[in-house]
């Protein structure tokens, strides 16, 4: 009874003289034109500068028009993506002076987001997914399964194009940490062979265990990863250990529970943790990685960082320090049965269970199905070849609700038995304190500052350099007739050797940080197709990534000397504070000011008049930092939890036949219908669903049924399926008259189950009602025809069949009908 697609091959023309398929997108252009449409929903959108915007669907091809016809704001691609059955209805023919517009199957779109041109979009974050009116009116299946393979996909693309780009963000916050980190993290390493580590991290877990530690602390060194510090502190814990990696500026709202703890527990960062979070935190810290991104010499033996999460970073950390034994907790790779992807008291739990994220399914310790972030199975996966390269520690997880990982075992807490390890947080807190003592701050600050400065003169040399080679290289361009590239090759290679030999770290600092740039010098062209003008392009390509990233480099290093010159001022008595805070302002980091008063001991009183109000300023504009929400995070959690994200995850999910996942859907939706409408309704939709799967359309039916609310065309599809399907040709009769009222293409059902009722005359009447509008419908017009010869109206059999000749005079069905029914006629005579 239902078709096979949605997506049928017929035409409307609107009042507006604008052709469209109204199986796509309903009447929407036929009380307004597309122009007056599309300005209201995507014009402020599509005005964006430098903007990749990927939009799925074309509207019946007139999105796209709209897009062709207005100019493009400077730097934008437009990237249209369709399903394949609009596609063989639809003339697509983007002009070649419309290069800023393309047009794909979603089988195309990975290929041309790998694009250098394009990717560098995704690496800069600077894209939108948009959905066309058709997509974003969530009553074909065809496009919420669009929608959330683009999604996935593109947030796939960015999460690979972060490891692949992010350098630049690490190096650049390692560069700001260059006077913090001043003692490496393996100091350590080797003294706690028989002790017993525990890492706490912030998953739901953590809620089940939290009791015990505090039991227990005396008997663990406990590693807290830094989001939970807070949570840990106010339950009584003191973590001798609180590690954060996340170089992101949102890293300090997020993990501002923290700097409490400054002056009890330790705090080890990774070489590129946000510098707002490291430089305001007013206790000890030891460092993972290296200090200084041109050389390694100083650091090659230290802890690195072990990615992709903290939790990675935490472990590693507590295996290269010489324990044998390693417990997790809040280490769970996965959500809960309940949504949630935090443990009590989070800010991603305050907003609610995710329930609109579409992720990939894992096996729990329990052996449960749980949901998980591609993130969270890539860390799952680096922890467990990161145990395995350490066979004489034992590591396992206390949570049975945890993703499984190979080679670590879930364990119950409660059999666990441990002893003293006498070792309390104000005692490891006065191990590096030693340390600290032990070595003049003065003389490490001056000496990263004469290596900040060698290097910063490096850069600047090599700036020059480039230029150099650039501008041989543009003149052989610019004279192509009476100057070859073979005339300036002994020049710029000679430029490349000197590089190479004086100054290879940096060079290779250079193509590390600048791997984006240098992409583009890349070609896609085997070796044997190069031909001069090639060569020449790649040249300058290469040196032209060369000279910028230096160039970069350069004022990079220019802004870490002039705040190791700062921090060297902030010990000195004769500096003004209120110069000092030009440099805190600059890096948002209010919160030296209570470190520069440590250093000083200087009550508040003997300060003059102007740093007294520097003081109170600074120190507000500290404490705002507690107040302030990180927007973005917060409305980046909340969108994967809006009804609308619920919606496609139900439709994905039956569309996959997930009976697991829309029962884990519904239960988590069941509560949330006590005080919201939305959830009623999705509740309804996602339980029903899931009974009908487990071949229960009876139970099914009930469930839809018990909804009250407003219905839409998904409620109704469903509630038309399971009619059908339990043959309650009334129900179906009026969920129909329901539907028509969305889309004139569920006309003929309604004429096909009016017949079923014996309802013939209405059927032919709704049959002609609906051919009158879609005269190019062949298939309804076959239906009719048939219709015709079991009623044995032959005459109007032969009509309809003509009819569909009419408009697909090659259709077998048609010519078939009408051979037979002449061939009657004569056999008649």
């Amino acid at each position: 009874m239902l078709p096979e697609s949605e997506i049928l091959n017929v035409f409307a023309v609107s009042a507006f003289d604008e052709y469209y398929l109204p199986s796509i997108n309903r009447n929407t252009f036929e009380k307004l034109d597309s122009k007056s449409l599309f300005d209201k929903h995507f014009k402020s959108s599509f005005a964006m500068e430098d903007t990749l915007h990927i939009i799925i669907g074309l509207d019946s091809g007139l999105l796209a028009n709209y897009v062709m016809e207005n100019k493009p704001a400077e730097g934008s691609h437009f990237i249209f993506v369709e399903i394949d059955e609009v596609f063989k209805l639809l003339n697509i023919d983007i002009p070649s002076e419309q290069n800023h517009v393309q047009v794909c199957h979603f089988s195309e779109l990975e290929g041309l987001l790998s694009d250098s041109r394009l990717s560098v979009f995704l690496a800069k974050r600077q894209y939108c997914i948009h959905r066309s009116l058709a997509a974003a009116g969530d009553y074909l299946l065809h496009y919420s399964l669009l929608g959330t393979q683009v999604d996935k996909l593109v947030d796939d693309i960015v999460y690979q194009e972060s490891i692949g780009f992010s350098q630049k963000v690490f190096i650049r916050e390692q560069l700001r940490n260059i006077c913090e980190n001043r003692f490496q993290a393996k100091v350590f390493s080797g003294r706690f062979d028989n002790m017993t580590a525990i890492v706490v991290a912030g998953g739901p877990s953590l809620d089940e265990t939290i009791g015990w530690i505090k039991d227990n602390q005396s008997k663990l060194i406990i590693f807290a990863v830094s989001r939970v510090a807070g949570k840990l502190s106010e339950a009584g814990i003191v973590p001798h250990i609180i590690v954060s990696v996340d170089p992101e500026d949102f890293s300090f709202e997020v993990n501002r529970g923290m700097l409490a703890l400054a002056g009890k527990s330790i705090f080890v960062n990774s070489y590129h943790v946000s510098s707002r979070l490291l430089s305001q935190w007013q206790g000890l810290t030891l460092y993972m990685g290296s200090r200084l991104p041109w050389s390694q010499v100083l650091d090659g033996d230290n802890i690195q960082t072990m990615g992709p999460t903290v939790t990675n970073s935490a472990v590693h950390l507590a295996i290269n320090l010489g324990f044998k034994k390693v417990l997790l907790t809040g280490s769970d790779f996965c959500f809960s049965a309940e949504g949630f992807t935090h443990s009590k008291g989070s800010l991603e739990t305050s907003l609610g269970p995710n329930l609109g994220f579409i992720g990939e399914w894992v096996t729990t310790y329990a052996g449960h199905k749980a949901e998980t972030a591609v993130q969270l199975k890539l860390a799952a996966e680096s922890l467990a070849n990161d145990v395995a390269q350490h066979p004489q520690v034992s590591v396992c997880n206390l949570s049975k609700n945890a993703t499984k990982i190979d080679k670590i075992p879930y364990c119950e807490h409660t059999s666990i038995v441990l002893e003293d390890c006498h070792l309390t947080p104000a005692d490891f807190h006065q191990m590096v304190e030693a340390i600290y003592l032990n070595q003049s701050t003065e003389d490490d600050f001056y000496q990263v500052l004469n290596q900040t400065t060698t290097a910063n003169d490096t850069f600047n040399w090599l700036v020059a350099q480039t230029q150099q080679a650039l501008l041989a290289l543009q003149k052989v361009k610019s004279e192509v007739h009476s100057t070859s590239l073979a005339d300036v090759s002994t020049q710029v290679d000679s430029i490349e050797a000197e590089i190479n030999h004086r100054y290879s770290d940096f060079s290779k600092l250079i193509k590390f940080y600048g791997y984006l740039e240098f992409s583009a010098f890349l070609s896609t062209k085997t070796q044997q197709d190069w031909d001069e003008e090639h060569m020449l392009q790649m040249s300058l390509s290469y040196y032209q990534a060369f000279h910028d990233i230096a160039k970069d480099l350069a004022a990079q290093t220019a802004s870490a000397i002039s705040r190791i010159n700062n921090r060297i001022n902030e010990r000195k008595a004769n500096v003004s504070l209120c110069d000092l805070a030009k440099t805190w302002r600059a890096d948002y980091q209010p919160g030296r000011v209570h470190i520069w008063q440590k250093y000083h001991a200087k009550p508040l009183e003997k300060l003059s008049p102007p740093e007294t109000a520097m003081f109170t300023e600074l120190e507000a504009e500290f404490h705002q930092q507690f107040i302030r929400q990180p927007q973005v995070y917060i409305d980046v959690v909340k969108n994967q939890s809006a009804s609308k994200k619920v919606l496609e995850k139900i439709l994905h999910l039956v569309h996959h036949k997930h009976v697991e996942g829309l029962a884990y859907l519904s239960r988590n939706l069941l509560p949330l219908t006590q005080h919201d409408d939305d959830a009623k309704y999705l509740y309804s939709l996602s339980s029903a669903n899931q009974l009908f799967l487990e071949n229960k359309p009876s139970e099914a039916l009930q469930a839809i049924q018990q909804y009250k609310g407003k219905h839409d065309e998904h409620y109704l599809k469903l509630t038309l399926q399971l009619s059908l399907t339990l043959a309650k040709l009334d129900l179906a009769s009026d969920t129909l008259q329901k539907l028509i009222e969305y889309s004139d293409l569920y006309l003929p059902f309604y004429a096909q189950v009016l017949r079923l009722q014996g309802h013939l005359n209405q059927a032919v009447n709704i049959y002609l009602d609906y051919l009158e509008k879609y005269p190019s419908d062949v298939t309804t017009w076959l239906k009719l025809g048939m219709f015709m010869v079991d009623v044995n109206q032959i005459d109007s059999a032969f009509t309809a069949f003509s009819n569909a000749l009419n408009a697909d005079p090659n259709n077998q069905v048609a010519q078939d009908y009408i051979h037979q029914i002449e061939q009657a006629c004569q056999n008649a005579e």
